[in-house]
């Protein structure tokens, strides 16, 4: 998603997995948005970034929560290599940190 709150492409396609940012430092902790544009929130705020001279700055934004759904995406298909893309959304879901919560109505993401 772009770090405006606005639809934007390619995140609209049914093929790829929206990501926006969301507090949080635990890489496998992400959440299920029920209310589109964005699918998934991931760390993504007050994230230590490598930067130049071997330094790190602390930045925000959603391209730093894109690599943590990446991550996770990736060690499922490592598992399962022959899910479809709607497949490992579908895990994704599953395993969220709120889709228990999600499924029975009682919140949203965060």
């Amino acid at each position: 998603m772009n770090n405006v709150p606005a639809a934007s492409y390619p995140s609209l396609y049914s093929s790829v997995i929206s990501v926006a940012a969301h507090e949080g430092h635990d890489p496998f902790t992400y959440y299920y948005n029920p209310e589109p544009p964005v699918e998934f929130g991931a760390p993504g705020i007050d994230v230590n970034v490598a930067w130049l001279n071997k330094s790190t700055i602390v930045s925000t934004g959603n391209s730093f929560a894109a690599p943590h759904m990446t991550g996770i995406a990736a060690l499922i298909r490592g598992k399962h290599p022959d899910l479809t893309p709607f497949q490992v959304k579908t895990v994704l879901f599953a395993c969220a940190t709120n889709a228990r919560r999600v499924q029975s109505g009682r919140t949203h993401a965060r």
